[in-house]
């Protein structure tokens, strides 16, 4: 199999793939910042902080954030890295979880003391200072 389509694949299973609660050995962690080598920071609704690893399946094909949130699974011989992302979550699928009552009551708590919208201001969602959308020549002296 290609890369190109291994990646396609890998994709779609994220973005179709079916609602599942968490088996009982998968934690739901919320990212809060990436160390590089695809390792990611993250906490879990107790507070404890730990580092989890992205397969290699993901890597290249998907993309995490700080914020994001993952359910993953422990690795029992780990000593630095606890465990392995299995998935990633989307709006859809956190809703899905919220109606089911697995959505641990610490992330909701979190989610409604930061506003990631912020009143639509451009800056909040990476665009630099002073960027416009429409580019136009200001040059007159044809």
């Amino acid at each position: 199999m290609s890369v190109t389509t291994k990646r396609k694949h890998v994709t779609r299973e994220q973005i179709c793939g079916d609602f599942s609660p968490p088996a009982d050995d998968e934690l739901i962690v919320r990212i809060l910042e990436g160390k590089g080598h695809n390792l990611h920071l993250v906490s879990d609704s107790k507070g404890d902080e730990f580092l989890v690893t992205m397969p290699s399946k993901f890597r290249r094909a998907i993309w995490v954030k700080k914020g994001d949130y993952l359910i993953v699974k422990r690795i029992t011989e780990g000593v630095k890295v606890k465990a392995e992302i299995t998935k990633i979550l989307d709006n859809d699928y956190i809703k899905y979880l919220k109606d089911l009552g697995k959505w641990p009551e610490a992330f909701l708590k979190k989610d409604e003391d930061c506003d990631l919208f912020d009143g639509g201001n451009p800056n909040k969602r990476g665009e630099p200072e002073g960027a416009s959308h429409s580019e136009s020549s200001s040059d007159e002296s044809d």
